[in-house]
């Protein structure tokens, strides 16, 4: 075998965050769901080291869906990438106690990244690339370019609920047998 070329240099590349505070939209039945749903097996075992749900429990969701809809129209920042069209792929719920928190990671391979918030907490989300921090608020909804890390700090006042979702580009065969399977 014989290399012919190699390129390994960084390159400035564009990125996007979003963040909105939405109406008082009833957490509870969320909140319960992720409680009902606490998935053992993959809790502490990803980059949530924490509890967690499995990762589809909500892409089904139609109240999810009815709520993040209005919301992500608003992120004007997916309509420069392919198609500009997105599905949600993969939605899941997370409970952090006192002393647990979520390692440095990226979301790359998804189109659109966020979390809504179902509880106030002093447990920031942060981003070291962009040097912000955003301080959980009920109701406050965030999107963020897939590739960004972000982490969270041990939580050291009280319980986290989120729930968190991914979206990737809708393509006009995922309808066909065999495109999405």
């Amino acid at each position: 075998m014989e290399v012919i070329k190699i390129i390994d240099k960084p390159i400035e590349q564009r990125t996007f965050f979003y963040e909105f505070q939405i109406e008082n939209e009833d957490t509870d039945y969320f909140i319960k769901k992720i409680e009902d749903n606490i998935d053992k097996e993959i809790s502490g075992r990803t980059n949530v080291k924490g509890l967690m749900t499995s990762y589809k429990l909500f892409i089904n969701d139609d109240l999810l869906k009815k709520i993040l809809h209005p919301v992500v129209d608003k992120v004007d920042a997916v309509k420069n990438f392919g198609t500009g069209r997105m599905r949600l792929f993969d939605a899941w719920g997370i409970k952090l106690l006192i002393g647990q928190h979520t390692q440095p990671h990226t979301h790359r391979g998804s189109y659109l990244s966020g979390i809504w918030y179902l509880n106030d907490c002093d447990n920031p989300l942060i981003f070291p690339q962009l040097n912000l921090n955003i301080k959980p608020k009920k109701n406050r909804i965030l999107f963020w370019d897939p590739v960004l890390t972000h982490y969270t700090p041990v939580v050291k006042d009280k319980t986290k609920y989120a729930v968190v979702f991914n979206f990737d580009e809708a393509k006009e065969w995922d309808h066909l047998k065999g495109a999405r399977e």
